[in-house]
């Protein structure tokens, strides 16, 4: 397993809230760390998947990869 971070720079707590509960349905609650939500510029969750978990991550929450 590996774990990833997904940051969430232009949704709003409505959203989030829908795509945190998405990934806590796709590999478990135990498995994605939400601490990094509140309280800071930019939300982001640290999720740990295998491979084929994160492919699916990917397509149900339309990532791209992008560096910055």
């Amino acid at each position: 397993m590996k774990t990833r971070i997904i940051a969430f720079p232009f949704d709003d707590e409505k959203e989030l809230n829908a795509k945190v509960k998405l990934l806590k349905t796709i590999i478990g609650d135990n498995n994605v760390y939400t601490g990094s939500l509140t309280g800071v510029v930019l939300p982001e969750v640290a999720v740990r998947c295998n491979k084929a978990q994160w492919k699916e991550i990917r397509f149900k929450l339309d990532l791209q990869k992008s560096y910055y």
